[in-house]
């Protein structure tokens, strides 16, 4: 009898086993699934950006070509602009506290996420 319980134990630990691996393969795609939609919404997200700030930035010189009575002016007025906003990033690109902002608006979602998790937990 005794030997019969121990086989069932075993059987019974072999198929925990299997499935807390099962689980852990599926929390992993899980895991990747949800990053590749975030990275494909950002990558949407900033092509769109990048066209509305390519025809902004058109619009705007040509506005400017107009109120400067020339036909090339106003890109030059942009063209600073961006340089000048170029030479900004430049110079913040070492910037403890820019490097700190940015960090914490990355993991901003997963602070939240895991407090979360700690609550339902919590709760239980």
């Amino acid at each position: 009898m005794s030997l019969l319980n121990t086989q069932d134990l075993f059987d019974n630990l072999r198929k925990y086993v299997e499935a807390r691996i099962d689980l852990f393969k599926f929390e992993t795609k899980e895991s990747i699934t949800e990053g590749i939609i975030a990275t494909v919404r950002i990558v949407a997200l900033l092509i769109f950006a990048l066209f509305f700030f390519i025809f902004l930035s058109l619009a705007l010189a040509l506005l400017f070509n107009e109120w400067l009575d020339s036909s090339f002016a106003g890109f030059f007025v942009m063209a600073g602009f961006f340089l000048v906003m170029l030479l900004i990033a430049f110079a913040l690109r070492d910037n403890a506290t820019v490097k700190a902002r940015i960090m914490a608006a990355m993991f901003k979602e997963e602070a939240r996420k895991a407090t979360l998790q700690n609550e339902v937990a919590a709760a239980e």
